[in-house]
């Protein structure tokens, strides 16, 4: 069962309001969802991402391991490119704008900011930045894109998959995905639910 957004926020405020929480109970609570994690909900202690790597070993870290450089120490920046099919459908633009050191933001019929996709966008800064490491999720002709752009440029690339799980323990088979390494002769597969949702876009074959 999934929960509607709002009815989180809820749930997560009343754990937050020391009029409701007195005996400063926890809330502890897994998501693929990023639409609460924003600074009015959460510290950046609070958040918390899970990574498995290809032996299925598991990895947490916090959001505030991440330090946003401003421009006095001249250090990492942070583009944001956030990709709409019109002006209707644009959502959390001020949640990333406060996290980005440069935001764009396109629309396939041009109704908003930029016209056309955003990928065309991150292309254009490649040629004109250092990029380090590539963060993507979105519908998978996106991310095939993205894989294999980051692969040319050979851009570290972290991919978030989206994949149907009927029981989120693996045993289904209904997430899996192919291994970048698997062949037909030999076919090796990796679950979205167990060992994802974000994988190393050279791990899998989308």
């Amino acid at each position: 069962a999934k929960l509607h957004p709002l009815l989180t926020r809820y749930i997560i405020n009343l754990f937050h309001n020391s009029d409701t929480n007195k005996g400063n109970g926890q809330l502890i609570y897994s998501t693929h969802d990023t639409v609460n994690l924003n600074k009015e909900t959460f510290r950046r202690d609070e958040i918390w991402f899970a990574e498995k790597d290809k032996d299925g070993i598991s990895e947490i870290y916090a959001l505030s391991d991440y330090i946003l450089e401003d421009d006095k120490n001249a250090g990492k920046k942070v583009y944001t490119y956030l990709g709409f099919r019109n002006k209707d459908l644009v959502t959390l633009e001020k949640e990333f704008e406060d996290v980005s050191t440069i935001l764009t933001i396109t629309t396939d019929d041009g109704s908003y900011k930029n016209s056309g996709f955003a990928i065309n966008y991150l292309k254009n800064d490649l040629e004109k930045n250092n990029i380090d490491c590539i963060y993507a999720c979105g519908p998978l002709p996106m991310l095939k894109a993205v894989k294999k752009l980051a692969e040319e440029k050979e851009i570290p690339c972290q991919i978030s998959l989206e994949e149907k799980m009927g029981c989120g323990m693996g045993v289904c088979l209904g997430c899996a995905v192919r291994t970048a390494t698997s062949t037909d002769d030999n076919p090796q597969y990796l679950h979205v639910c167990k060992a994802g949702p974000v994988f190393n876009c050279k791990m899998v074959q989308i």
